[in-house]
């Protein structure tokens, strides 16, 4: 072995290695998306990335919306839906990749009878304290969150949503 590659394994954090049921869930809006933050700046140190999963109810979907400050990646690990992506509508099935840059519109729905799951994430880390300010753990108590509520928690992350 290198000194190269054993300077990188003596390195690496164990903390990134990641069992299915580990990270943070949050149930997001009246809808109850099911959101699992992986690998973000506050639990993990990473600042340059940050690793989500959402899963999507049948008939569900994520409203379309840009980002001002990140850009974001989509996976389709299963199931298959309807991407938003700028003003153009694409099918996604299981193994698509979405490449998303900054003030992008996009969104997507679940327009199937299964659950689709997707594995997302941001450059640079930091959206994911979007999902902490809206959701709520499950058990936990519903946030209530007004209109203005909204407005503040969306300025302040740089999200602007399409009506």
């Amino acid at each position: 072995v290198s000194t190269v590659e054993h300077n990188t394994f003596v390195d690496a954090n164990p903390d990134l290695v990641l069992d299915p049921n580990d990270g943070e869930v949050f149930l997001i809006g009246e809808r109850k998306g099911r959101v699992t933050i992986k690998v973000d700046k506050k639990s993990k140190g990473i600042n340059t990335i940050s690793l989500l999963t959402e899963d999507i109810k049948p008939g569900d979907g994520i409203p379309v919306h840009k980002h001002a400050s990140e850009e974001e990646f989509i996976f389709i690990e299963k199931g298959c839906g309807i991407l938003t992506f700028g003003e153009e509508r694409y099918e996604v099935t299981s193994g698509s990749m979405i490449l998303v840059p900054r003030t992008v519109w996009h969104g997507l729905k679940n327009e199937s009878n299964e659950m689709l799951r997707m594995v997302f994430g941001y450059t640079p880390a930091g959206f994911e304290d979007y999902f902490r300010a809206i959701g709520i753990k499950p058990g936990g108590l519903e946030k209530n969150l007004t209109s203005k509520d909204w407005q503040q928690i969306n300025n302040k992350f740089g999200v602007v949503y399409r009506d």
